[in-house]
């Protein structure tokens, strides 16, 4: 049976075409790489390696046992990984990448609660936009993802956390004497609005041409700007208005410097997803359970507005 140290000694070397480089790289002396490599020659029974002025070039054989060691030592590890995810314990890393609309609102308690409730959990947090998101599942690069509407993606699994109402964000109403904001927008009538939106491939953006392609209408965009934090200060200073949940503008309310009006025509779902094939962590579980309940609380409370 080839020994897997021998393989990961070979492959180090077929991969920076270097015995010497592989030796500093893995932290060991040269002779040993060479004596596990001459190890797997003799158990073959060919020769892997040649030696030139370049460096190491690997012979037809080789190439081919480096394709298969690197098969081998990648399903050794899902296995680790899976056998490890299965301790009683919520423990390791979960490296969660969140949308900046739900991210300011969802983010904070989770990493209190999960601090709080779940001491060897290590919670990394990425925000980032719904594609970025969406192409760091599908790589594994992320556990979880928090994201709107990921469509019909066969590698995502998903969970609901609620179903939130689009609103249109105006500046304060701070002018007793301003005309009063309609109880709800319809979307015709927001063909009059100069908007502040962010660029395609941009969720937000995407949901807000489907809207005007399928209701054929066109939207005044006036500014294109992708940051949720300048798009609500350009509102503010009464530049236009823009389009967000009331997640994320709820403490602008709140101080009356902005506005939020339902368009009741409009509603995005919002949800937890990972890649199906990655077998979920007890300390994912724990995040997936703690994000049901934060999003609950949240509309019971006021603070985002939507159905669960």
């Amino acid at each position: 049976m080839l020994d897997l140290r021998a393989l990961r000694y070979f492959v180090r070397v077929a991969e920076m075409k270097s015995v010497s480089k592989a030796a500093t790289s893995l932290y060991i002396a040269q002779p040993a790489i060479s004596r596990q490599i001459k190890k797997l020659e003799d158990q073959i029974g060919v020769q892997l390696l040649i030696r030139s002025g370049r460096g190491i070039d690997l012979t037809d054989a080789g190439a081919l046992l480096e394709i298969h060691a690197r098969e081998v030592l990648e399903r050794l590890s899902v296995i680790h990984n899976d056998v490890s995810a299965c301790v009683d314990e919520a423990r390791g890393l979960v490296r969660l990448a969140v949308s900046p609309a739900a991210g300011r609102i969802l983010a904070p308690p989770l990493v209190m609660q999960m601090a709080s409730c779940f001491p060897e959990v290590s919670l990394r947090v990425l925000e980032s936009f719904t594609s970025v998101i969406h192409d760091g599942l599908r790589s594994k690069r992320f556990d979880l993802g928090v994201l709107h509407d990921p469509g019909d993606a066969l590698h995502l699994k998903t969970e609901t956390l609620l179903n939130e109402l689009l609103f249109v964000i105006g500046p304060g109403n701070r002018n007793s004497n301003a005309d009063p904001l309609p109880r709800e927008y319809r979307l015709k009538q927001l063909e009059k609005l100069p908007l502040i939106m962010p660029v395609a491939p941009n969720q937000l953006r995407v949901v807000a041409d489907s809207i005007a392609a399928t209701n054929k209408i066109t939207f005044n965009i006036v500014a294109e700007v992708d940051s949720i934090p300048i798009m609500k200060a350009l509102v503010e200073e009464g530049f236009g208005y823009t389009l967000l949940s009331f997640g994320s503008v709820h403490e602008e309310v709140a101080r009356g410097v902005l506005t939020a009006v339902p368009i009741p025509e409009v509603e995005r779902k919002l949800v937890v997803a990972w890649n199906i094939e990655q077998r979920l962590t007890n300390a994912a579980r724990e995040t997936i359970k703690i994000l049901h309940e934060n999003a609950s609380s949240m509309v019971r409370k006021g603070k985002w507005r939507g159905s669960l």
